[in-house]
């Protein structure tokens, strides 16, 4: 056992003079993240906004396929022959083209 520690104040006046355990008290408890319980009390919390980037994606393929199915009933059906072919083929390879590069633009 320690000696008692001997100190100027008198022996009644050491009433409220217990600082809690010792061994932490150079420890920073408080960390800058934290906020004071108050504060979160009163924000408000809202829900997400739905996800729709797969029916944006949807919705592209089938819009490029209807497009497709559009311009092959006019190059093979008005335009015919060889021309027609050509212009079919060229004209579904662009619409391909803006229909992956607008896939990827979604996220």
């Amino acid at each position: 056992m320690l000696p008692p520690e001997e100190t100027d104040e008198p022996a009644g006046s050491s009433y409220g003079r217990y600082e809690g355990n010792q061994v932490h008290a150079g420890q920073k408890t408080e960390f800058s993240y934290k906020q004071s319980p108050g504060a979160d009390s009163m924000a408000k919390v809202y829900p997400l906004p739905p996800d729709r980037k797969n029916l944006f994606r949807f919705s592209l393929v089938v819009l490029a396929m209807a497009m497709i199915l559009i311009l092959a009933g006019i190059c093979l059906l008005i335009v015919g022959g060889t021309g027609g072919w050509v212009s079919f083929i060229s004209v579904s390879f662009i619409v391909f083209l803006i229909a992956v590069v607008a896939i990827e633009k979604i996220q």
